[in-house]
C-alpha cells in the first residue's frame, strides 16, 4: 500500500463536530458514537479538550493491511462510498479547513481514531470570566491535539458473489 496523497488539518470544534465531505454512502454508518453519515458527508464526533483535533486524510493505492503505528481506539471500514469532488474538512458552519484532491470515483474508506491520555489537574481557583476580548488571542497556538483522526480512501474493491 502506497500513500498517493495526504493532507493534515487542525479544525476548530464547534459543538464537538467535524464535517468531512462531500461523500455519498450506499449505507450510512448507524449506531456509532464516533461517526455519523450526515447530509452529503461524514460527521466526526470529537471530544478533544484542546478544541483543535488533528484530522489526516489519505488517498492510498489499495486495501490497507493492518493498522498504522499507534494505539488506535476506534476503527471502521465503510465500503463503496462515492466521491465527486475534493474531500474537504469543514466546520459545523461550512468553513473549509482544507481539502484532499481525491479523483471522483468509488472508494472504500477506513476511519481511525486515537486519543492521547491527558492528565487532569485539579484547580482550587475558580475560572474567571474574560471581560475584554483581544483579537490577538486568536493567534495563540492550540497546543498538542488529544484526538488524532485518520481517514483513508482507496479504490473500491469489486464485490464477490
Amino acid at each position: 500500500m502506497q500513500v498517493l496523497a495526504s493532507a493534515e488539518f487542525r479544525p476548530i470544534l464547534y459543538h464537538g463536530t467535524i464535517e468531512v465531505g462531500p461523500i455519498w454512502f450506499r449505507q450510512r454508518p448507524e449506531n456509532d458514537k464516533h461517526v455519523e453519515g450526515h447530509g452529503d458527508g461524514l460527521r466526526l464526533n470529537s471530544y478533544d479538550p484542546t478544541l483543535y483535533p488533528e484530522v489526516r486524510l489519505e488517498h492510498i493505492s489499495g486495501n490497507p493491511h493492518g493498522l498504522p503505528p499507534g494505539n488506535w481506539d476506534y476503527s471502521q471500514i465503510i465500503s463503496r462510498v462515492t466521491v465527486k469532488a475534493p474531500v474537504q474538512v469543514l466546520s459545523m458552519f461550512g468553513q473549509s479547513h482544507g481539502a484532499l484532491p481525491l479523483p471522483a470515483g468509488l472508494y472504500d474508506m477506513r476511519i481511525l481514531l486515537r486519543r492521547d491520555e491527558i492528565a487532569i489537574e485539579e484547580d482550587d481557583e475558580p475560572d474567571e470570566f474574560i471581560d475584554d476580548f483581544d483579537d490577538e488571542e486568536l493567534d495563540i497556538s492550540p497546543g498538542d491535539p488529544v484526538e488524532h483522526w485518520l481517514i483513508q480512501f482507496w479504490p473500491a474493491t469489486q464485490p464477490t458473489d
